[in-house]
């Protein structure tokens, strides 16, 4: 098989989930713990961690084997159990989701089996209210949030979306009907189930960066009463997060509602990170390698992070390509991270490097030392940094410090305690560390 640019250009893929199930790589145990949660009757699940670890990839198999694909379960030798029968829905937020209203009623508009069932309930229930108080001037109240308004001898003028008014009116000839976000989903969701029998599970909604969501209130409230309205709807969240109270807030019993159902990624090991590298060659049928050297440097640069290895693996190999060889050595992933930065392969976290890094040498310097005195509990010791700085000449670290905590640096760094720091983003903590220097040593 002749290898083409196409291959070698998908072959690593930072700016994609992993969907594949030959491609993803690790994470046994966790999955495992996505089969019990999947398992457990009324257990949500939580999958949090931080940036740049894996989570959406994690997220899409959970969507794939509640839907009946073994396939990874097969590869990763995990026993398989009977074919789960959910109906899946993943929805990713991002950052234009205000409030859990807008939450749930772009869920609906985003699946079109939902959204059909959505439209067919509503204006079905409205026309037979519209001729029920027709020519009266009856006015109804009641909780509101969806509307859906007639004009004139039952025809539709339009349908609205979620909002937060709470009344039904009719005078003459014009009715607007409401209902609450919650009941509306609800009812979609019982509706669907029911002409939907073969789905024995129910339904899961998978909600990808739930962490982006402006406003989360209500959501422990909305899932603690799927629990007595509609048990056989399942959610899972996905967001970067120490722990689920990160996500969550406002509901006591919060750790109830995904018991059994947390799945905390941690950073991965060296051998799994090793392990994406192999399975990407076997991919091109290991026309281009890289030498036990070099995959032992790629490793160790990622700091546990898979989206590095994609990172840097996809410009190694995009590079050998170029240059018509077949072994990636050492010196080739550090040509593969200075063009990473040079061209800005990852534009917004090369901007944040070099807006805290600025015109400064010795800010860049002080920058790079706090980042190798991180510790394993992701604390960075000014005393042993500030001793990195002084052999390369830096005598005035605090400074340079005070500086990286301030937003006009983009305030990458923040104060602990006294002499502690902390990077906020551990992928950008790690981006720091393979960024070869902007400011000549």
């Amino acid at each position: 098989m002749e290898l083409k640019y196409n291959d070698i250009l998908n072959a690593f893929v930072p700016s994609k989930i992993i969907s594949k199930p030959e491609q993803f790589s690790g994470r046994v145990k966790y999955i495992n713990n996505i089969i019990r949660a999947l398992l457990s009757e009324g257990a949500n699940i939580a999958i949090i961690g931080d940036r740049g670890i894996g989570k959406s990839s994690m997220a899409y198999q959970l969507k794939e084997i509640s839907h009946g694909n073994n396939e990874l379960l097969e590869i990763l030798s995990i026993p398989v159990h009977d074919k789960f029968d959910y109906f899946p829905v993943m929805y990713t937020c991002g950052n234009g989701v205000h409030n859990i209203e807008e939450l749930l009623k772009n869920i609906i508009d985003s699946n079109d089996q939902l959204y059909e069932l959505y439209k067919r309930e509503f204006l079905t229930l409205s026309s037979s209210i519209h001729e029920s108080v027709q020519g009266s001037s009856t006015e109804i109240k009641a909780k509101g949030s969806i509307d859906i308004m007639f004009v004139g001898n039952g025809g539709v003028e339009g349908v609205g979306n979620l909002k937060s008014e709470r009344i039904i009116s009719n005078h003459t000839n014009q009715l607007e009907y409401k209902i609450s976000t919650e009941e509306a989903f609800i009812k979609v969701c019982k509706v669907f189930l029911k002409e939907n029998p073969k789905y024995k599970k129910g339904l899961l909604f998978i909600i990808d960066e739930f962490d982006q969501i402006k406003e989360s209130d209500g959501f422990a409230s909305f899932l603690k009463s799927l629990e007595t309205k509609l048990p056989s709807v399942k959610f899972c969240i996905v967001g970067i997060a120490e722990d689920i109270s990160n996500l969550i807030r406002e509901h006591q019993s919060v750790n109830r509602l995904f018991s059994n159902g947390i799945i905390q990624l941690p950073k991965m090991t060296l051998e799994e990170l090793k392990e994406i590298v192999i399975k990407t060659q076997d991919i091109i049928n290991n026309k281009i390698t890289l030498s036990s050297d070099a995959l032992n440097l790629l490793a160790k640069l990622a700091n546990g992070h898979p989206y590095i290895i994609h990172l840097i693996g996809q410009e190694a190999f995009v590079n050998a390509f170029d240059k018509k060889i077949d072994i990636v050595q050492e010196y080739d992933i550090y040509e593969a991270i200075k063009n990473i930065a040079d061209s800005s392969k990852d534009p917004l976290l090369e901007g944040r490097y070099r807006k805290a890094v600025g015109s400064s040498k010795q800010r860049e310097i002080v920058l790079k030392c706090l980042a190798d005195s991180r510790d394993d509990n992701g604390e960075c010791f000014t005393t042993k940094a500030y001793k990195m700085a002084l052999d390369k000449d830096v005598e005035n670290s605090s400074q340079y410090i005070g500086q990286l905590v301030a937003n006009e640096y983009g305030a990458e760094v923040e104060k602990v305690r006294d002499k502690y720091y902390r990077f906020k983003d551990p992928l950008f903590h790690s981006y720091v560390l393979v960024h070869p220097y902007l400011h000549n040593q």
